[in-house]
């Protein structure tokens, strides 16, 4: 019963393959992709608002606390105009992100999108048709036999998990693209950290996370184009050979399936990781820097005015 039930599904799954292909001459992913970042834009004035009050709040908290530093530090005129020409270039650099990030964090992942879609062949509704019409191809031309009844079924449930491994790569591309969009407008409300120097590296990890959900987007796109080659080979080998399926078909097809998944699986993430795992340091070089070099200027403007009121 259990086999008799197999092959009915197989047989379904043969004759809505059709129906799936007509559902993507629709562009159903495009309408997919487009109402989920609708969506999440839907929320982008609300999270920018509370972006801009957390980083108000902030920019209070720092003032205060770097005046009561420098009161017990017995700080000098020049060193409260360092610290206050810092503060307003960080601030500045941060609010301009509070109002632009979706901008730049949209342009930071498109830019990363475009790269390997040069030949079209990196597409996810590509990949979608191919393994579509590979599978539905074999169960149509499966012949079942009282003698093969075990072989048939088999070749065609391989064909069931190779098509399950083809929807389960278009959904993990897509799942990285929706998920950078979500970074870049949910993750405003980390923007707002910057203004304090104890909580700027939230900040600093929006610009970060964006950069590696692009990477990881750019290694799964380079999987697919890799994979749709592959597959446009076996679909032009199955339009041209109009024999039975055999065993040993069934089962190559199978393992460029899960070899393709394994791959989307490990390779954007280890992309990924070139940028979540390196260690970095922006405060400590340029802070330093920076305030030395506004002190020595101070000094110089000071010492210049003093040498004029002498020589008058």
């Amino acid at each position: 019963m259990v086999k008799i039930a197999l092959l009915c599904a197989c047989i379904l799954l043969c004759n809505y393959a059709q129906a799936f292909d007509l559902l993507q001459k629709d562009q159903v992913l495009n309408v997919l992709i487009k109402d989920y970042i609708d969506g999440l834009m839907s929320f982008h004035e609300p999270i920018k608002q509370a972006a801009k009050q957390l980083f108000y709040i902030l920019c209070t908290i720092s003032f205060v606390v770097s005046g009561i530093n420098m009161i017990f530090e017995n700080g000098s005129v020049q060193s409260f105009f360092a610290f206050f020409v810092k503060q307003i270039l960080i601030i500045g650099l941060f609010w301009y992100l509070i109002l632009n990030a979706s901008q730049i964090g949209a342009a930071i992942l498109d830019s990363f999108v475009q790269m390997p879609r040069q030949d079209n062949l990196a597409s996810p509704a590509s990949m979608l048709n191919y393994g579509i019409y590979i599978a539905g191809t074999v169960f149509e031309r499966t012949e079942i036999e009282l003698l093969n009844i075990p072989i048939a079924l088999m070749i065609c449930f391989f064909c069931l998990i190779f098509m399950l491994a083809i929807f389960v790569c278009v959904i993990y591309t897509i799942i990285y693209y929706i998920t950078g969009y979500a970074i870049c407008i949910a993750g405003v409300i980390s923007l707002g950290f910057g203004a304090l120097s104890f909580t700027r590296q939230i900040a600093i990890n929006y610009i970060i996370s964006l950069i590696a959900c692009g990477i990881r987007l750019l290694g799964a796109l380079i999987i697919i184009g890799t994979a749709n080659n592959i597959l446009a080979k076996i679909a032009s080998a199955l339009e041209d050979n109009n024999g039975k399926i055999a065993f040993e078909d069934g089962a190559m097809i199978l393992f460029i399936g899960i070899f393709t998944l394994l791959l989307i699986k490990t390779v954007p993430d280890a992309l990924a990781n070139l940028v979540l795992q390196a260690s970095f340091n922006f405060s400590m070089p340029t802070t330093n820097y920076a305030q030395k070099a506004s002190v020595m200027s101070l000094r110089a403007t000071t010492e210049a005015i003093k040498t004029l009121v002498r020589a008058k």
